[in-house]
C-alpha cells in the first residue's frame, strides 16, 4: 500500500501511524510530487494531529533526542526519497530503540546520516551568508536554500537580533519567518509589491561593496576557493557580490502598512 500525504510533518507522522495500526506501507510520497500508477494500490492519508502527536510522543519515549532530531532534519531535506528513507529508519528505530544511534553502517541508517549532514552543513553555512537589509522599521533577508531550513536558522538570528524585528524569506518555497518581541513563527509569504530599503541601507551597502573590492589582495585571489566556500547560487543575495547597487525589492501580498511586522501578519498570543 502506497501512502500519500499533504507534505506536512504532521501528515507524514500520520502516515507512520497508519503504517503500524492500519496497513503496512510499501512507500510514502508527498501527494504533490507523486505520479499515480493504476497498477499500484494507494491511499491518501489525511493529516490527523492526534495520531501525529502519538507517533511524536512515541519517538521521544523510545529514541534518543539525537535520533528524533535526525528524523526532523531529514524531513526538511530536499530529497525525493526522504519519506521512504525515514519509513525504513523509523521501523528499525522503534525496534532497536536508542541502540540505533550506534548502528552507523546499517543500510537504513547511512542514508539518514548523509541527509542530516547536508542539511546541517547548509544551516551553518547560511549563518554566515544571510544578508539582512534595513527597510525602515524592520530587517529583511531573502534567500533560496536547497533545504527547508528557515525554521532551523531563525532561532540563531532571533538570539542575535533579539531587539529587532525581522523577516527571513525563503523565496523558493514562498515561506518566511517573522520575528518580533521575542516571538517568531513561519507562514506563507509571496512576493507581489516592491518595498524599498532605507537610505542608510543604501549607503552602507555601497560602502561594503567598496570595502570588499578594495580590501582584496590581488595575489591571493582564489576564485575556486571562493566558489567552494560561497557557492554561486547564493551570490544574488550577497551585497558584496552585487557590483552595481540596484533598488531592493521585497514584495508582500498583504495590503497593510509594511512599516511594522506586527501589522503585516499579527503574531500569535
Amino acid at each position: 500500500m502506497i501512502y500519500t500525504y499533504d507534505g506536512s510533518f504532521d501528515g507524514f507522522l500520520t502516515c507512520i501511524f497508519q503504517n503500524y495500526y492500519f496497513k503496512k506501507a510499501t512507500a510514502i510520497y508527498n501527494s504533490s510530487a507523486w505520479q499515480m500508477n493504476i497498477l499500484e494500490e494507494h491511499m491518501y492519508i489525511k493529516t490527523d494531529e492526534e495520531k501525529a502527536q502519538r507517533v511524536y510522543k512515541g519517538m521521544h519515549e523510545h529514541l534518543s533526542e539525537k535520533a528524533v532530531e535526525e528524523v526532523f532534519y531529514t524531513f526538511l531535506a530536499k530529497s525525493p526519497q526522504k519519506e521512504n528513507c525515514l519509513l525504513n529508519y523509523l521501523r528499525l528505530a522503534f525496534k532497536m530503540g536508542v541502540k540505533i544511534d550506534n548502528m552507523y553502517t546499517h543500510a537504513y541508517v547511512l542514508p539518514i546520516r548523509e541527509i542530516v549532514r547536508k542539511v546541517s552543513f547548509e544551516k551553518h553555512r547560511i549563518y554566515g551568508l544571510l544578508r539582512f537589509k534595513e527597510t525602515g522599521n524592520f530587517l529583511y533577508a531573502d534567500y533560496a536554500p536547497d533545504n527547508n531550513i528557515t525554521g532551523l536558522i531563525t532561532p540563531f538570528f532571533a538570539d542575535r537580533f533579539s531587539g529587532e524585528k525581522f523577516i527571513i524569506h525563503d523565496i523558493g518555497r514562498n515561506i518566511a519567518s517573522f520575528y518580533a518581541k521575542g516571538n517568531w513563527y513561519i507562514t506563507e509569504f509571496e512576493l507581489q509589491q516592491p518595498l524599498q530599503v532605507s537610505k542608510s541601507e543604501e549607503t552602507y551597502s555601497r560602502l561594503w561593496q567598496q570595502y570588499f573590492e578594495t580590501a582584496a589582495i590581488e595575489s591571493r585571489i582564489n576564485p575556486n576557493l571562493q566558489r567552494k566556500c560561497m557557492p554561486r547560487r547564493y551570490w544574488r543575495f550577497l551585497t558584496e557580490m552585487q557590483r552595481k547597487q540596484k533598488p531592493f525589492k521585497a514584495n508582500i501580498t498583504n495590503k497593510v502598512d509594511a512599516n511594522d511586522i506586527a501589522t503585516l501578519i499579527p503574531l500569535p498570543n
